[in-house]
């Protein structure tokens, strides 16, 4: 069933309100991501101070702007899989770069990141 407008504005809200929280965050593209994966990584990510959680790129753009950031994500291809460290600025880094070392054969992999409020790309997030 759709999501109501007012869903998807407390959807954006919340994700904004983890934006200002945040030290940094970590996109990755989740093909090939399953319940267990997701289990897996929430779990690892409460001892590492990291939340994760699956968003549609429109909802995350909103909540971006909400936030006051100013990030373009629309060039980022596939779902996206956003991990946000509270703790310090290499927490979701870790976090998603130790779960995606298991994976050789999976189509998953980082896609870019948010930094001291800037985008970074792939390269400057691994």
């Amino acid at each position: 069933m759709p999501k109501t407008r007012a869903q998807k504005q407390e959807i954006i809200t919340g994700i904004a309100d983890q934006f200002r929280k945040m030290k940094s965050a970590v996109f990755t593209a989740v093909g090939g991501y399953t319940m267990e994966d997701a289990d897996s990584l929430r779990a690892k990510g409460r001892d590492a101070g990291v939340k994760s959680f699956v968003a549609k790129k429109s909802l995350l753009e909103r909540a971006l702007k909400e936030a006051g950031l100013n990030v373009d994500i629309s060039n980022l291809e596939g779902s996206i899989l956003t991990s946000v460290a509270y703790n310090d600025e290499v927490g979701a880094a870790k976090l998603m770069a130790e779960f995606l070392k298991g994976r050789k054969n999976s189509p998953m992999e980082m896609v870019g990141g948010i930094l001291e409020g800037n985008l970074i790309d792939s390269a400057a997030v691994k």
